[in-house]
């Protein structure tokens, strides 16, 4: 009896090493040799990286609302730039000359645009320690007619705006000494009108007349 089973292992096993070369050999038959692959690849070239501070370099969403499109927009003031630009909130207190409530990215509107940090021609706006609230920024000084360039940057990105630049940055640029005059009025509900009228005026320095 042993001797049968071993005699019947044995004939399994050849009979599965003969499937296992009949195997190999269908592999064996069915491999196609390829031909030799070549891979070749090409430089591109690359420009100079520049390091410069303008917005649209930066890491982050910017909106550069230029001369254009402000005239074409009806502003009565500065902050009226500011209402269709996408991320920001503006808040009217309704009080005259009180600085404006002025949100981005979802911080609070009501601490007259503390999180935002305001330059006017470079120079920088807010107020580090003020009454209302620490960095408050008030523009009522400007006239929208006096504006060229509007710079918004959203985020925290660029350190060269200070602290208060917690939700972004707005950089506003008036127009040049040399601009043109220009006049302008308009009118609304209730009885409401505006006028306007800007002109410049360039005087040698006292280093000049000399």
């Amino acid at each position: 009896m042993i001797g049968r089973r071993f005699s019947r292992r044995a004939v399994a096993l050849a009979g599965t090493g003969m499937l296992v070369l009949a195997a190999g050999d269908a592999w064996a038959q069915s491999a196609t040799s390829l031909g030799t692959v070549t891979v070749t690849g090409q430089a591109v070239p690359s420009s100079q990286s520049m390091v410069t501070a303008a917005p649209e370099a930066l890491p982050a969403s910017t909106t550069v609302i230029g001369a254009e499109e402000i005239e074409r927009r009806p502003l009565a003031h500065y902050v009226d730039i500011f209402r269709p630009v996408a991320g920001m909130i503006v808040s009217n207190f309704g009080q005259g000359g009180i600085g404006y409530g002025i949100g981005m990215r979802g911080f609070q509107t009501s601490q007259h645009g503390r999180d935002i940090s305001y330059t006017v021609d470079g120079m920088p706006v807010n107020s580090v320690s003020n009454l209302h609230t620490p960095n408050n920024a008030d523009l009522n000084f400007i006239l929208p007619e006096s504006i060229e360039r509007v710079d918004i940057i959203r985020g925290p990105f660029s350190p060269e705006y200070g602290q208060a630049n917690i939700a972004g940055a707005v950089n506003i640029v008036t127009k040049q000494s040399d601009a043109a005059p220009s006049v302008g009025m308009s009118g609304g509900s209730f009885g409401t009108a505006r006028g306007a009228v800007t002109a410049s005026r360039v005087e040698p320095s006292p280093r000049a007349r000399r």
